[in-house]
């Protein structure tokens, strides 16, 4: 009975999100790095917020502090990754440099030689 009870709460728990990443995002690669991304970012402003929970005492006794804080931490992670992800993505739509210049090739005011006539 316990195991049917464990995957029964594990797929109430998970089933929603899943449902929404294989319904919508496992399709598109740079969906699935904005995910991820975006999750690595959200923990690392929870490790922020809770390394200055556990810095300063009289935080953890007044919740009123500890919210705006965390909001704030969470909030500049957010930024923080916006401007990454802009930043790599304008790297990677930037155009192409343009090839190098023909002269390397050809020689300047040179006409086109005809092809050889093989009229033997």
């Amino acid at each position: 009975m316990t195991l049917v009870l464990f995957f029964g709460c594990l797929f109430v728990t998970f089933g929603p999100a899943l449902a929404l990443f294989f319904l919508f995002i496992a399709n598109n690669n740079q969906l699935i790095i904005l995910t991820i991304g975006g999750s690595f970012f959200w923990l690392l402003s929870i490790l922020v917020a809770s390394l200055w929970w556990f810095i300063i005492p009289p935080l953890r006794t007044t919740f009123a502090f500890v919210i705006p804080f965390s909001v704030l931490f969470q909030e500049l992670g957010r930024y923080a990754f916006y401007r990454l992800f802009d930043w790599g993505f304008s790297a990677s739509t930037r155009p192409p440099p343009p090839p190098p210049s023909s002269s390397l090739f050809f020689k300047k005011n040179s006409k086109p030689q005809p092809p050889p006539n093989n009229s033997d």
